[in-house]
């Protein structure tokens, strides 16, 4: 199965990292003291670059580590670039390294010149940033930059190239790189990032190519968020079926709290098999296994939980780790569900409208809300409730991460 790119909305959050991009183009443009460029300074005070957001969540556990970061950009516009900036600002004891491609001075069918000039650093990279802009971005250059700078790379680093146009296929970087480097990486992924305040310029090119090389242990980059998840349950036969599609290596706990109306003694089915997961029998007033669910949130002992509902009947989409790998543990996510042949939006968060596996949300955010026990329609109500209590947190995934009622 061909893996979806994963599309990130962040909505109107806000992000560290562009309070450090708007510090710098004010800087840059200070010197200009004509009314109209102070206008277009004001106005843009507001914006996101929603790239930003994406590496904040990747890389803000990294921030006070000695990193070696290459920073590679064809032609600049304006002298820099915004993950340039970013580089430079944000990880306080880095070592940054600059690496132009000049497209118009380079015999891109030889031996590109940028291999020198990594080689004469005598440097392993924790990460490297292939940075195009708007008007210089060429499907072939950002291949000969990836086949040319990998190989400086540490084991569990992480190469990004940014600045992929919306309208480059995903099938072209794969087939084209599977013939020159991809079988030394351990995996790659795309994603797609948005903002509701986007800077103009992100606007055509929001998407973003990642490549990670082979596994160290630990890998440098590994997210240290793992996910709780919670499901009520009567139809015993489901779980092993529900058991194969949960990626365990980003899990937490798995806690199965079995209707004690129904199922009187524990089953113990997982016992001795994965210690991740804990059986309960809980014999709640509530209906649908809303007792259950509430039951299961009293179990929490770690503040920083991320919690996830999936119901006996439900189970997990095989491109969900996408998302588990970026998640991060202040922010409520939703995404989209199918459901047979007919598909739920993640982003239609009504009442009667959104299911109860189509949510992620961090225990610190839903602790003081409990699913209403005497309710068919409870889960509506508990994503809804959570959703208004928790709107500055949003991020809407634009993917299929669940299917409805999958199992009988």
């Amino acid at each position: 199965m061909t893996k979806q790119t994963l599309k990130i909305n962040y909505l109107n959050n806000p992000c560290p990292l562009c309070d450090i991009i708007e510090k710098k183009k004010n800087e840059d443009k200070s010197s200009q003291s004509d009314d109209n460029n102070n206008i277009q300074i004001q106005q843009k005070m507001h914006c996101c670059c929603a790239r930003a957001l994406f590496y904040h969540g990747l890389f803000k556990t990294k921030i006070k580590e000695y990193l070696k970061i290459a920073h590679v950009d064809g032609i600049l516009y304006n002298g820099s670039s915004t993950s340039l900036w970013m580089c430079k600002e944000y990880f306080q004891n880095a070592d940054i390294y600059e690496f132009e491609f000049d497209r118009e001075h380079t015999n891109i069918k030889q031996k590109s010149s940028i291999v020198d000039s990594f080689s004469s650093k005598n440097v392993l990279f924790d990460i490297i940033i292939i940075h195009y802009d708007t008007t210089n971005n060429h499907f072939e250059d950002q291949i000969r930059i990836i086949e040319k700078t990998q190989s400086f790379l540490k084991p569990g680093g992480m190469l990004i190239t940014e600045s992929i146009s919306s309208s480059s296929q995903e099938k072209d970087y794969i087939d084209t790189l599977k013939n020159i480097c991809l079988d030394q990486f351990q995996d790659y992924y795309f994603a797609e990032v948005q903002h509701q305040n986007m800077y103009f310029e992100d606007t055509n090119n929001k998407k973003l190519f990642f490549i990670l090389t082979k596994k160290e242990s630990p890998p440098i980059f590994e997210n240290t968020n793992k996910i709780t998840i919670i499901t009520p349950c009567y139809r015993i036969n489901n779980l092993k079926k529900i058991k194969e599609t949960i990626p365990f290596e980003y899990i937490e706990k798995w806690f199965i709290v079995y209707d004690g109306s129904k199922i009187t003694e524990l089953p113990n089915i997982f016992k001795g098999e994965e210690e991740k997961i804990e059986e309960y029998v809980h014999c709640g007033k509530g209906i649908v296994g809303n007792s259950q669910r509430n039951f299961a949130l009293s179990l929490i002992e770690n503040p920083d939980a991320i919690i996830y509902f999936l119901d006996d009947d439900n189970v997990i989409h095989p491109d969900f780790h996408l998302l588990l790998r970026v998640i991060e543990n202040d922010k409520l996510y939703t995404f989209h569900q199918m459901n047979g042949t007919k598909a739920r939006n993640g982003n239609n968060i009504r009442l009667n409208h959104i299911d109860t596996a189509m949510f992620i949300i961090p225990f610190r955010l839903c602790k003081e809300i409990k699913w209403i026990e005497h309710k068919y329609n409870a889960d509506g109500h508990y994503i809804v409730e959570c959703y208004h209590k928790n709107k500055n947190a949003h991020v809407f995934i634009d993917n299929f991460l669940c299917y409805y009622n999958k199992l009988k």
